[in-house]
């Protein structure tokens, strides 16, 4: 077996992320203000460069949809499509869901003080519309469009152009790059997209896990120290490993029962949040996103007049974080969306995972998060408040839900949820990072096991790391940015790459 495994792959993504790890844990101060510095060339000189990136993407999934390319039907005749409702479910809980459970309850909160599009938010109306607004915008078309345009090249890779034995974004570049994949230049490539993924998913373990630590540890009158994150660490990749071996039908089970937690959630934050106002608020915020998306989407805030610094605005801090964020995700998710989707056209593809994703994020942002502003403007519980003096976001989220009925049994059905969320997203990303690990490895078979558990184990030193620097939101934000930025010109050789070979299979 270790004759077939691509051993730069696997090794020189561990070994800086080991010694990244052992530094960040060793020198805690000294890292912070390195990986801020790197941070603030990355967000804040260059932070437009992510925000056009944004715009690219998201202009190639229209091009992608209703052009003459959205008629392509990945796959043989014979092909026949994953159930449509199954195949929803898992792309919505293969991205970042246990992420989106955690921002939607307070993302509102940083935004509800701001100064927004070069306008301080002063009344109440203003600050829930906009709250509201941006949240969506953070969470909808362009980081979406990211994953789906990535999804579809993977897809047509595999089952139209038939290269189906490497599983790699080196790969997708071989219309562009010919044979040169193959060599150092592949190898390259195929690091730097493992070690970026690492990074999305050190932010990810990193941002929420102290959540769900504080959520076991206000259960069971806990102290909550750095011991009982790292537990639950250890037990989401035992979970998402067991489930990973048992392959898709393992990830298909956590992910429908998962699924079934979190329609619970929603209903009973629907209902106990203030339906009417949850209903308008959302519905306010969505129309004034689609009437605002192109001025959002190329705010730059040039003065810097929206933030506390010099260097950087509200567009840096929040916007170019997120796009940052997703592409560092894009490495993973992509492939898995791509695997399933065979037997459909590349417009179900690009309209079907668009609408599945965006109905779990919105539906979390819109419910969740409404039933935190309906706290706020009616004055029983100030989130925002909290946020502005510095509270850790955890323990806002936690004084939410105490403000509505049944508290401790939702604090504990939200951490369930948040374990299944997280080990069905890891499922996919262990399964796709593991089929990367081999030089050739046909589409439909499934990596090795202890490839699987390997992957697992790797994937929680970062965050182990990363606990015991009392880690700040700005940070956590840092580390995605600085993986995403290599990132990001690989897939712009994968786009160019997919043109190119569609041209040519296709005699578009």
């Amino acid at each position: 077996m270790m004759k077939k495994l691509d051993k730069t792959v696997i090794i020189i993504p561990t070994v800086i992320v080991l010694i990244l790890g052992v530094i960040i844990s060793i020198f805690p101060t000294q890292s912070t203000s390195i990986i801020g510095s790197v941070r603030m060339f990355l967000g804040a000189d260059l932070g437009i460069y992510y925000l056009l990136f944004g715009i690219a993407a998201f202009v190639i999934l229209l091009i992608f949809a209703f052009s003459k390319i959205g008629n392509i039907r990945i796959g043989d005749k014979e092909d026949k499509p994953m159930k449509t409702f199954t195949w929803g479910i898992l792309i919505f809980t293969s991205t970042m869901a246990a992420d989106i459970l955690y921002y939607a309850f307070h993302e509102w909160s940083y935004y509800y003080n701001a100064q927004i599009l070069n306008q301080k938010l002063e009344d109440p109306a203003s600050k829930v519309m906009w709250s509201s607004t941006y949240s969506l915008f953070h969470w909808g078309f362009i980081p979406w469009s990211f994953y789906l345009v990535l999804a579809v090249i993977y897809a047509f890779m595999f089952f139209n152009s038939k290269r189906r034995n490497k599983q790699k974004m080196a790969e997708a570049c071989r219309p562009l790059l010919g044979n040169k994949v193959d060599g150092w230049v592949g190898k390259l490539i195929n690091s730097i997209s493992v070690f970026g993924l690492l990074c999305g998913t050190a932010t990810t373990f990193s941002v929420a896990t102290p959540l769900m630590s504080e959520l076991i540890c206000t259960l069971f009158k806990l102290p909550n120290k750095p011991y009982v994150t790292i537990i639950i660490l250890v037990l989401i990749t035992v979970i998402y490993t067991l489930a990973v071996i048992f392959g898709y039908k393992g990830i298909s089970i956590i992910a429908k029962i998962t699924t079934c937690f979190f329609s619970f959630l929603l209903a009973f934050f629907f209902i106990a949040g203030g339906p009417r106002f949850i209903i308008e608020s959302g519905f306010q915020g969505l129309g004034n996103m689609l009437q605002n998306f192109i001025k959002m989407a190329t705010w730059t805030d040039p003065l810097r007049a929206s933030g506390v610094g010099h260097r950087t605005g509200f567009p840096q801090d929040w916007t170019i974080f997120y796009w940052a964020y997703w592409i560092a995700w894009c490495v993973a998710t992509p492939f898995f969306i791509a695997k399933i989707s065979r037997g459909r056209t590349i417009r179900q593809i690009v309209l079907g995972g668009g609408l599945a994703g965006l109905l779990g994020t919105f539906a979390s942002f819109i419910i969740f998060g409404g039933a935190g502003l309906n706290l706020q403007v009616k004055n029983a519980f100030d989130a925002a408040g909290l946020i502005a003096q510095g509270e850790p976001p955890y323990r806002v989220i936690i004084g939410i839900i105490e403000h509505l009925p049944a508290s401790k049994f939702i604090m504990a059905l939200l951490f369930i949820t948040m374990v299944g969320l997280y080990a069905s997203t890891f499922d996919a990303l262990t399964d796709v990072v593991s089929s990367f690990s081999y030089r050739e490895l046909d589409v439909d078979e499934a990596p090795s096991k202890w490839v699987k558990i390997y992957w697992a184990a790797v994937f929680l030193i970062l965050p182990c790391a990363l606990v015991f620097l009392n880690t700040t939101t700005q940070l956590l934000q840092s580390v995605a940015i600085i993986g995403a930025f290599p990132l990001s010109f690989i897939m712009i050789l994968i786009v160019i790459s997919f043109f190119k070979d569609v041209k040519n299979v296709n005699k578009l």
